[in-house]
Order: structure tokens, then C-alpha cells, then sequence
């Protein structure tokens, strides 16, 4: 993965979290330390999101004991460009395991195949099967959608829907970029609930206009039906309509061909570290 990609996938990472932080616990940063510190009770929230390229060992002992301090479960992102030799003993010896590699991937606008990804699926023509636009006035139903779905806490779930769900999109969201990144959600219902549900984000990195995409998801019972194929098209055709060049994802190993059907490319390993009380 280039330089330039890694950044730009930590961008999105960064952006999501800070929105989150905005309205629960403290956005922290200790020179090339940057984490997130709660009381929500998850490992998602309560992050450390990078800890540099050539950051001090005792550094990192320094911040991995304090998470450890606070006896809150807590979560450490290594990067591919950082220096492993350094941070998985600090982790291990705090008491850190290695949880999970989330599957890093890109797509530049033109390579996107929106179509491709949406052939072949089949989505019921029934209205609550419709995929639907997230508002402020389904944050309720959204945040119990994502405890269920991510098994987070309601603390926590609550601080994502409003993050995501709290901005008024205009017709042309790109005009606000230069003030502050802009979210969109969607979800397709059923019963008149989310049984599956991602949200896009769009931003500036200089003068080039970036996506993400984050927290796709579909309730256990009503997998398999193409909800998340068909919410990630709708998602980047969002992102395509609004002028993105590239777009940026992380994923689970489950859900990598969803990606690669659509036009994405693989490019390393996020390693996830966990602690818990």
C-alpha cells in the first residue's frame, strides 16, 4: 500500500472517530499518539488510533498502561507502516492480544463497478425493503439496530447514530467539505426496523475529494440476501455523485469479495490489539 493510500485510509478511520468524540470523552494526542478515551464501555471506544512510525518504546509502554490503568476495555490499531518491533511487545507485555487483521482497501473513482456489484442480487420490491435514507428522526431505531448488529453497548451505540444521523444534508454536501467532513446513512428496513445498515463519509484531503465507507452491517437472521451488496452500491453511488476520487475501506475477511467485485483492491493489514478487565 503507498504512503499516500495509508494516509488517506487513516484520514477516514480518524474522521469517523472524531465525530463520535465530538460528543463523548476526550480526543487525545501525545506527539505522534493519537487515541480516543471513554467511559462507553468498548473497545471502539476507547482506541488508540496511531502511535506514530518511530515512536519511543517507552512511549508506547507509557500509553498501553494507561489503558490498562483505567480497566475499561481498550483497543490499539497498528498500522503496516509502523514499527511492529516496537508496539506488539509494549502490547503484549500491557497485557494486549492480538485480535483480528481488518483488511485494508482502495478504489480510485474510475475503477468502481457499481453495476457489476448490483448483478444477479436480489432485493425484495416490498417498501420496507427499499433501501432508505437515515434522519435524525430515526436515531433511535438506528442505534438499537447497531447493538444489535455489533454487539455494542447503548452508550456507545447512541454516540455513533447521533455522529452519523446529526447533519442536514444539502443537495450538494461537497460545498460544506472545507468547513467539516459530511456523513450519510442508509438502512433497509424491515417491520419497520434496520435489519442492515452503512454509512458513507465525505471528505477533503487537500485539494482531492475522498470516501469511506463505515459500519456496514446486516442482523444475523437476514443475511445472505444481498443487503450489504446492495447498500454498499447505493453508498458508492453516493460517493461517486459527489465528485469522490477515491474511496477507502476496512473490512472483515468475510467481507472482502464483496469489495473486490466492486472494483477494490487489497492493501494490508490493520492489526486490532485488545484488552479487557
Amino acid at each position: 500500500m503507498g504512503s499516500l493510500d495509508l494516509l488517506r485510509a487513516r484520514l477516514v478511520v480518524q474522521t469517523g472517530i472524531k465525530a463520535q468524540a465530538q460528543l463523548a470523552g476526550l480526543w487525545q494526542q501525545w506527539g505522534d499518539l493519537i487515541w480516543w478515551q471513554t467511559d462507553l464501555g468498548a473497545v471502539a471506544a476507547n482506541l488508540v488510533l496511531h502511535s506514530g512510525f518511530q515512536v519511543e518504546s517507552v512511549q508506547v509502554q507509557r500509553l498501553a498502561a494507561l489503558m490498562k490503568w483505567q480497566q475499561r476495555p481498550a483497543g490499539w490499531l497498528v498500522w503496516p507502516d509502523q514499527a511492529a518491533e516496537y508496539l506488539q511487545p509494549a502490547l503484549v507485555a500491557n497485557g494486549f492480544y492480538h485480535c483480528e487483521n481488518i483488511r485494508l482497501l482502495s478504489a480510485a473513482a474510475e475503477k468502481l463497478s457499481i453495476k457489476k456489484l448490483s448483478k444477479n442480487i436480489f432485493i425484495s420490491h416490498e417498501p420496507e425493503n427499499i433501501i432508505q435514507p437515515l434522519g435524525l428522526n430515526q436515531q433511535h431505531l438506528f442505534s438499537e439496530f447497531l447493538v444489535s448488529c455489533h454487539a455494542i453497548p447503548n452508550s456507545f451505540a447512541h454516540v455513533v447514530a447521533e455522529a452519523f444521523l446529526a447533519q442536514k444534508l444539502t443537495e450538494s454536501p461537497a460545498i460544506n467539505l472545507d468547513y467539516a467532513p459530511v456523513f450519510s446513512s442508509w438502512a433497509v428496513y424491515q417491520a419497520g426496523k434496520p435489519v442492515a445498515s452503512i454509512t458513507a463519509c465525505l471528505l477533503k484531503d487537500k485539494s482531492q475529494l475522498i470516501g469511506g465507507l463505515l459500519w456496514l452491517g446486516t442482523l444475523a437472521e437476514w443475511r445472505r440476501m444481498g443487503f450489504a451488496r446492495q447498500l454498499t452500491a447505493h453508498a458508492c453511488g453516493w460517493l461517486l455523485a459527489n465528485g469522490v476520487n477515491f474511496v477507502y475501506v476496512q473490512s472483515s475477511r468475510a467481507a472482502i469479495q464483496l469489495y473486490l467485485d466492486l472494483g477494490f483492491r487489497e492493501n494490508g493489514n490493520l492489526e486490532l490489539w485488545n484488552w479487557w478487565p
